[in-house]
């Protein structure tokens, strides 16, 4: 996509969610506000949330933090450590209890009206990344609607897993490793098995 073009708010909330548009995020965030997203988790009582910045105010401190040599020092592990991106007390934090009481909300129609919750479910459905969670499940007849995020050293997943006997599963894997690489396939599939032992373990309660 390298034309300008015209989007609705609805269009932008689906790429923010199916492939992980963090342009489309960051203007979703502006026009919705960072107050407003803090009220609703303070309301949902998820204490351990905050939203601090945007995508591209993180990313530019991520930028100023690696230092002259861009994003070639993000190989140095000297470097990674000194991210504020990385810091929960710097930048936006959440923890996986967090989450994954964000989604019961969701699929419950507790965290807004059910028409909106029915939006949020069907735009996670569409996310198009099936190496981490949804790696864990790979059963026709299982469903996973997630979302990623990444940041350098982290690989994160959250999700619902739903069985066809109606069994559904909020899941929320968080990952930290001490390689730099952008690509971990095996980190990546961490979180695909960490999620089925955890999903597995309830059903076989």
């Amino acid at each position: 996509m390298l034309d300008a073009t015209r989007l609705s708010l609805r269009d932008l909330a689906y790429l923010m969610m199916a492939v992980s548009d963090n342009a489309a995020a960051d203007l979703l965030l502006a026009r919705v506000g960072l107050d407003a997203v803090n009220r609703t988790t303070a309301r949902l009582g998820l204490d351990a949330t905050r939203a601090v910045h945007s995508f591209g105010a993180m990313l530019a401190g991520v930028k100023e933090d690696a230092g002259p040599a861009g994003v070639h020092a993000l190989a140095d592990p000297h470097v990674v450590v000194r991210l504020r991106a990385l810091d929960p007390a710097r930048t936006n934090h959440s923890t996986p209890r967090d989450m994954s009481r964000l989604l019961r909300a969701v699929w419950r129609d507790e965290a807004c009206p059910p028409e909106h919750g029915a939006a949020i479910r069907r735009v996670m459905g569409l996310q198009v990344w099936p190496h981490r969670l949804a790696s864990g499940f790979p059963f026709d007849d299982v469903h996973v609607a997630g979302k990623t995020g990444s940041l350098p050293t982290l690989r994160n997943e959250v999700g619902v897993v739903e069985y066809p006997d109606g069994g559904r599963y909020a899941v929320a894997v968080f990952t930290r490793t001490a390689h730099t690489a952008a690509t971990l396939p095996v980190a990546d599939a961490v979180i695909g098995t960490a999620a089925r032992i955890a999903v597995d373990a309830l059903r076989n309660r």
